[in-house]
């Protein structure tokens, strides 16, 4: 089996953005809460070389994560959370739209957005513009001809298709390479045998794809193990806390 690719690059060592404390880490930010820091720091790394896929998965997940989630970083600070969601909305939109134009043909970008676009709802009007874009684009996009149609006609219609281009965007990432086992799991059906075999394949991976302790990839790290130990685990009588990346499960051979 080949080695798992990392979805993000460790980002940024501190040597390669200049800085001489500790608290310009990103991590470190993110754990003291300093999000605006955060954001501006990833930002503009971005604007530094906006054809690096890093970096604008960096600045459009960062983001994301913080529209989507400030909120329990900052429960009594209303004032200074609208503030940050008003900063962090524009540099998530103009990430999501140069996305598309120039990484559409990624299997990495497509998978990213489409578990950023299926993962919340406030962020939805960030992706208003980039999702018509994307039916534009992909006339193919396997969505309900009426939910297309609306979403072209009038963008109030986006959260309607938001799941449907999702699914889209896994299905063709893991056409553009099938050897993305992510792509592949999240492209077939739930509870399907293929879907249990992608499971178990990628079942002792996880940690190689997220190596870098930040918001973002607890946030899709957790999520795919809980995903996958739902599938492989949901009512078995042996069930333990991890014992799914040893399972050997007659069904599954």
């Amino acid at each position: 089996m080949t080695a798992c690719k990392p979805v993000f690059k460790p980002y940024p060592a501190l040597e390669e953005i200049e800085r001489k404390a500790l608290d310009f880490d990103l991590t470190e930010l993110e754990r003291k809460a300093c999000l605006l820091q955060a954001k501006e720091l990833v930002y503009q790394d971005w604007l530094k070389d906006k054809n690096d896929l890093d970096s604008l998965l960096r600045v459009a997940t960062e983001c994301w994560f913080i529209v989507s989630y400030s909120s329990e970083f900052l429960r009594h600070d209303f004032d200074h959370l609208d503030d940050l969601i008003g900063e962090c909305f524009p540099a998530l939109t103009e990430a999501a739209g140069y996305g598309l134009e120039h990484f559409s043909g990624s299997d990495t970008w497509l998978w990213v957005f489409g578990n950023l676009l299926s993962g919340s709802d406030i962020a939805t009007s960030a992706f208003s513009a980039m999702v018509r874009a994307y039916l534009e684009r992909f006339p193919d996009c396997d969505i309900d001809a009426a939910k297309r149609e609306a979403v072209l006609r009038n963008p109030d219609h986006t959260f309607s298709a938001l799941d449907g281009v999702a699914h889209d965007m896994f299905r063709r990432a893991h056409r553009i390479n099938p050897g993305n086992l992510l792509a592949r799991l999240h492209s077939l059906e739930e509870g399907s045998k293929g879907y249990l075999h992608a499971c178990r394949a990628i079942s002792g991976s996880v940690g190689e794809y997220f190596t870098v302790d930040s918001l973002i990839e607890e946030y899709l790290g957790g999520g795919l193990s809980y995903r996958i130990q739902h599938a492989l685990c949901k009512g078995c009588s042996r069930y333990v806390e991890g014992c799914y990346k040893d399972c050997a499960a007659p069904w599954l051979s």
